[in-house]
């Protein structure tokens, strides 16, 4: 079961539900992964500034199922575009642990 950790999320949304549920749908929508329902993914929130979110991965079904660059890369970058959504004008990064700098890494800048 992936766990993903979302850290510095600004409280102008007190609701996290749609938060979560898009992280859930992309999390879902790299099949490699083996996400086979929403309850096998938790996601915990962190609230902070809104200029910076980091995304945390946890999982050891990466390493298990041995998924290469280009998956972990496409998870890490799913899971920025989902939060992006809400804060648009936010830096956000993702580190799908554990961290590779060659993979499992996707940033967007602020803006």
């Amino acid at each position: 079961m992936p766990v993903i950790k979302v850290w510095c999320l600004a409280p102008q949304h007190g609701n996290f539900e749609d938060i979560r549920d898009d992280i859930v749908d992309a999390a879902i929508s790299v099949p490699e992964v083996g996400i086979e329902n929403r309850r096998t993914v938790s996601v915990l929130f962190a609230k902070g500034l809104k200029d910076e979110v980091i995304i945390e991965v946890i999982s050891r079904s990466f390493d298990a199922r041995h998924l290469d660059v280009s998956v972990r890369n496409r998870f890490a970058m799913a899971m920025v575009f989902a939060v992006k959504k809400f804060y648009p004008k936010a830096m956000v990064e993702c580190f799908v642990l554990p961290f590779r700098r060659k993979d499992g890494f996707f940033h967007s800048s602020a803006g």
